[in-house]
């Protein structure tokens, strides 16, 4: 007999909390453990069962049951078997839900659980209508459901409710957290996966037509936006990824408004560089990029048809629940999946996928009610130990909206099928730095995480658990104590329209996006937050020192208003990536660069690679140049265009510190690396006195990623806390830090404030008001301090 934790009869309590300082999902008013446990590879097996035994020995009480799929097909849901079926309880088979709670509740009295549901159509729904499953413009048909399908979202309306209704009415109901939402492709289109651009389904062609329509008052207008004097709204057309591949490779582009022809460049091969720039004028993309906008409002509108099917069905219940979902990859802006995962694809060339998929300016769907939480496994790019631990969502745009993201912690081992995965933990040295590498992220930005089963058996064995059982009271420990925000950090401000300004590609993004944070943000010696540009409109963004913007390319009165309401004042130091201000959202220009910047740019009409070589003038002896090494150099070799560059001049006569010179083509020679003061200038700049409004200072370079001792060097000058100044991950918070390295030796933490340092594992004091404590470290190992 099952036991049950009674509930209440009072209102429903809030999901969330915030107790001093420290964020806590509650489930019947009372605060969770900041962990839990998800396996869902084949429940209610003696595997599973094992898996399950062993977390709760090891002091686990939260835990996920996942509805299972048909023998038809693994994306199916019990609840959707065919188009049209929609059966009100799932059927009684091994793996239920049911089952997965009796067996756990038996071990676990105190048990309480999130309910995680397929948002797939049916196998036997999409062989029915094969006009409204993906497709690309070859015709291969995928089998999953166009988005844009009124019969997939009807379906999945009826679905998700009956799958609310089904687990409300078990004797385990009172226990329920949360529904979280699994699509298949994650919060991208399976589509865009494999390469493609279009969804070229029937569905989603009628979709299209009928949203263009609604976006221009007469065919003139869309013959006038779409530069097409013969296209009609009956003729309207999703793009070919073909079409806009031979346009990208052998059109006219178009700077400052004017189609630009290759053969007015000086050129010693008397070769012409044909097709478009990287970056774009809407001129040259518009069926396109309305395409693009359709998708989004494809995607909003399949988000919530999701989020509030949960959210509507459990409040008819007269429950309160969290909804999830795994969607919103923003920290991914760039993601060529192929490469990255299968070693296929190409590389520089692949497309945006979140642009293809509608999942760009999603500021609108985080704020969305219906919508409690994010759940997302870890960047996949780098998780050997030494690299930082990331999640693939925006967990720190949900933090500052009062909501949370579940990390899913699904860390590779030596068991299992995941031994050969690129990150997997190879001895219990490598395991147990890893693992607190992965809490000390979460715990230091105040979110949470989660382990989960997704492959074999990743934790299933006895030194694993023995380092779980040991991390488990620690995380009881740090969510008794208080959390403070630090402003000793650097804001990474992802602009998630930006995209839009490109050609559809996503090597730029790459690099100044994903691998910027992973080979230099993560290991400067600064704790980072990830945000998306449109969070910096929120009354209670954090006032950071240091901002760094990778991917600002439009620059317009709006932008720079709100620029310099939070960012260019008060002594911080904005970092400016290559393409910032390239655009003012119609035309390719240098203008919005140089009133940003304060330095007169030039924007040159080539294609280069990137690179710059750290050096001044004779006799300026700027600090950020003493500390780089002699020679520095970085820098990428992929190419693109056009450049933007300091006019001839600009940076002395701005009165602009050059800290570097630009290496991009034979034809261009001008500094790659300047910092401007304005004002007092960078708080950090030994300048005395107060900074304001209008005291700042801007660092642009012409290549990406900077490297971590530029950032530690140029965040020094923002007065920032420079919490270690070797190259190791810091992860940090007023009142939280994790230091992970790799490299055996003495370090020394220095803190923003005087405080109590308590090691979170073991709680020994480790100093009382100090402002720096010096541990010596093993090569492998990640220390985790409380700061009281």
């Amino acid at each position: 007999m099952l036991a049950l934790i009674p509930s209440a009869d009072a209102a429903p309590a809030p999901l969330l909390k915030t107790d001093r300082g420290r964020a806590f999902i509650l489930q019947n008013g009372k605060p969770l453990p900041l962990h839990a446990y998800n396996d869902y590879i084949a429940p209610m097996t003696d595997k599973w069962k094992e898996r399950i035994n062993e977390f709760v020995r090891s002091g686990e009480t939260v835990f996920f049951l996942n509805i299972r799929h048909p023998p038809s097909d693994y994306f199916d849901s019990p609840f959707w078997p065919d188009d049209g079926v929609f059966p009100t309880a799932e059927p009684a088979v091994t793996g239920s839900v049911t089952n997965q709670a009796r067996f756990i509740i038996e071990r676990c009295p105190t048990a309480r659980f999130y309910v995680r549901a397929t948002v797939s159509a049916p196998l036997a729904w999409t062989k029915k209508r094969p006009g409204e499953v993906q497709t690309d413009d070859e015709g291969n048909r995928l089998r999953h459901a166009s988005i844009s399908s009124p019969s997939y979202l009807d379906g999945l309306n009826r679905s998700l409710r009956n799958v609310v209704s089904y687990c409300e009415a078990q004797p385990w109901s009172d226990r329920i957290i949360g529904y979280l939402a699994l699509p298949y492709g994650e919060g991208l289109l399976p589509l865009t996966l494999t390469g493609k651009m279009f969804d070229c389904s029937a569905v989603n062609q009628q979709e299209f037509r009928l949203w263009v329509k609604r976006q221009y008052p007469d065919e003139a207008a869309l013959r006038k936006a779409w530069g097409n004097t013969n296209v009609t709204f009956d003729t309207v057309a999703v793009p070919r990824d073909q079409e806009w591949k031979l346009k990208r490779t052998t059109g006219t582009p178009t700077v400052g408004g004017k189609p630009f022809g290759a053969g007015r460049l000086e050129s010693n091969s008397g070769t012409r560089d044909r097709g478009l720039f990287h970056w774009i004028e809407p001129v040259d993309a518009a069926r396109e990029l309305d395409y693009c906008r359709f998708e989004r409002a494809m995607f909003l509108r399949w988000l919530r048809t999701i989020t509030t099917a949960l959210k509507e069905q459990s409040a008819a219940l007269g429950r309160t629940r969290l909804v999830a979902a795994d969607v919103a990859k923003q920290p991914l802006m760039g993601w060529q999946i192929l490469s990255a995962f299968d070693g296929v694809g190409e590389p520089r060339d692949f497309p945006n996928v979140l642009q293809l998929s509608g999942s760009w300016d999603q500021g609108e769907l985080l704020d969305d009610p219906t919508l409690d939480a994010l759940w997302t496994p870890a960047d996949y790019h780098a998780r050997t130990v030494g690299f930082a631990w990331e999640p693939e969502g925006p967990a720190d745009s949900m933090v500052l909206r009062g909501k949370t993201l579940l990390a899913e912690n699904d860390a590779r081992s030596w068991v299992g099928q995941g031994a050969e995965n690129q990150g997997a933990f190879l001895t219990p040295i490598e395991l147990e730095a890893g693992l607190l590498r992965n809490e000390g992220m979460a715990l230091s930005r105040n979110f949470h995480s989660y382990w989960c089963n997704v492959g074999s058996s990743y934790f299933h064995d006895p030194k694993i658990q023995e380092v779980i059982a040991r991390i488990i009271p620690m995380l009881g420990r740090v969510a008794a104590a208080p959390h403070r925000e630090t402003t000793d950090a650097i804001a990474f401000i992802i602009d998630d329209t930006s995209p839009m300004y490109e050609d559809f590609t996503s090597g730029f993004q790459s690099l100044a996006v994903i691998w910027q944070r992973i080979q230099g943000l993560a290991h400067c010696g600064v704790p980072y937050r990830i945000y998306l540009l449109s969070d910096l409109r929120k009354d209670n963004f954090p006032n950071y020192k240091v901002f760094f913007f990778p991917n600002l390319f439009r620059v317009d009165d709006d932008v720079m208003a709100l620029l310099r309401k939070k960012v260019l004042r008060d002594g911080h130091v904005a970092i400016f990536g290559p393409g910032t201000g390239i655009t003012d959202g119609q035309h390719l220009t240098a203008e919005p660069a140089t009133r940003l910047l304060g330095v007169k740019m030039e924007l040159v009409p080539r294609t280069t690679q990137r690179r710059v070589i750290v050096q001044e003038p004779r006799g300026q002896n700027h600090p950020i140049v003493r500390e780089l090494s002699a020679g520095h150099i970085y820098g990428d070799t992929y190419a693109y265009g056009p450049t933007l560059i300091p006019a001839d001049k600009a940076v002395a006569e701005a009165k602009a510190a050059s800290l570097g010179w630009s290496n991009t083509s034979f034809f261009i020679n001008r500094p790659g690396l300047f910092l401007r003061e304005n004002g007092r200038g960078g708080a950090g700049n030994g300048q005395p006195g107060p900074r304001g409004a209008d005291d700042y200072a801007v660092l642009w370079s012409c290549a990406i990623p900077l490297p971590a001792e530029l950032l530690r060097a140029t965040a020094r000058q923002a007065g920032c806390n420079i919490w270690s100044e070797e190259n190791d991950v810091i992860y940090a918070s007023d009142s939280f830090v994790s230091l992970h390295a790799v490299k055996a030796g003495k370090r020394t933490l220095r803190l923003p404030r005087p405080a109590t340092v308590r090691d979170a594992m073991t709680g020994v004091v480790l100093g009382k008001d100090v402002r720096e404590v010096t541990l010596e470290l093993e090569a492998v190992q990640t220390r985790m301090l409380l700061l009281e």
